[in-house]
């Protein structure tokens, strides 16, 4: 007599989250599920949503890769159907279609990764379980599980991190020497920062004005603010500075979205600001008076009233005597300007 040979549930294991962008806490928390679940089908997942966050999932899928990724990166938001009580229900990290497409429900198990510092955000408890081990375990016709992972600090240009948002602001605030080193600590095995580089500037970098339109008091106002905030974060947020209205919705128009025009709003420490808030950049520009010297180990031009920082130089050693007069003719213009 032969016996029926009963086949093994699958064990699916699925991470997914935001990656904006793919950093060592994601990595440490990924390495911590592979070790717990050899053997399973594994899988790291990501939608293509940038109205509030910047990176794109093609981004996001390259990055986890140069971090040491090495299943496969499945894009969620793709699916959808309408479920008994006639509410469409779209694919998410938490309810990954694309990848439960490929399993049987009735028999494969489910494990969803969350990290410590990123819990559950579902309403929906009866059906995600925490994660308890195979034995009694049950398809995710029924239920899912949640395997939690160890929240991860980690240290990147010698400062702590621990999230992605502080990733983000930390390298749209950097030169880039120091970008660099940001990127290295992100990335340390990566031999393509060159191009994780290119990302991260179009998708953080906020743009500078380098070439000055001197018709333009907003603009000008703008370089100095940009280079206020790229090198001494501390000096800029000491005090508010403001565009006129109209300025500040004509740059919303140079950008892709609503998240990148806010990133640079928030860069220069600026808001919108209503024609009775008006702000004399004139008379303030008139009472400047100006000298070099080295603010926080970097050249600056400093006003000698206030002893702020108009502008920092960029280069290595003392700035020439061109790049300084250029600078002057530039803080000239708002003090003469009428």
């Amino acid at each position: 007599m032969r016996l029926l040979e009963v086949k093994q549930p699958n064990i699916i294991v699925v991470y997914g989250g935001g990656f904006q962008p793919f950093h060592e806490g994601h990595a440490s928390s990924y390495r911590e599920a592979k070790a717990a679940f050899p053997g399973a089908h594994f899988f790291v997942a990501a939608s293509n949503v940038t109205t509030e966050r910047p990176f794109e999932f093609r981004e996001k899928q390259f990055l986890a890769k140069q971090a040491g990724v090495v299943d496969p990166f499945i894009q969620v938001g793709t699916m959808s159907y309408v479920n008994d009580n006639g509410r469409k229900v779209t694919s998410t990290p938490l309810n990954p279609l694309e990848v439960l497409q490929q399993f049987n429900p009735e028999r494969d198990v489910l494990v969803i990764v969350r990290s410590e510092r990123d819990p559950m955000k579902t309403t929906d408890v009866s059906y995600y379980q925490p994660w308890q081990g195979i034995q009694g375990a049950e398809p995710f016709s029924k239920h899912a599980y949640v395997f939690v992972t160890k929240k991860h600090d980690f240290t990147i240009a010698g400062n702590p991190v621990y999230s992605g948002s502080q990733v983000r602001e930390l390298y749209s605030g950097a030169n880039d020497k120091t970008k660099l080193s940001i990127l290295q600590d992100l990335y340390p095995q990566s031999k393509q920062l060159a191009k994780i580089k290119q990302i991260f500037d179009k998708r953080l970098a906020v743009a500078e004005s380098a070439d000055l339109d001197e018709a333009s008091l907003a603009t000008m106002r703008d370089f100095f603010a940009g280079d206020e905030k790229a090198h001494d974060p501390l000096e800029i947020t000491k005090q508010r500075l403001y565009f006129d209205p109209k300025a500040v919705a004509n740059k919303r128009k140079e950008f892709r979205t609503p998240y990148e025009y806010q990133q640079w709003l928030k860069k220069h420490n600026l808001k919108q600001i209503t024609d009775s808030e008006e702000y004399n950049l004139e008379e303030e520009a008139a009472n400047l008076l100006e000298y070099l010297r080295k603010i926080h180990k970097r050249w600056a031009i400093v006003s000698k009233r206030e002893g702020r920082p108009l502008v920092y130089f960029k280069g290595d050693g003392k700035p020439s005597k061109d790049w300084v007069e250029k600078q002057e003719r530039r803080i000239n213009y708002f003090k003469h300007k009428k």
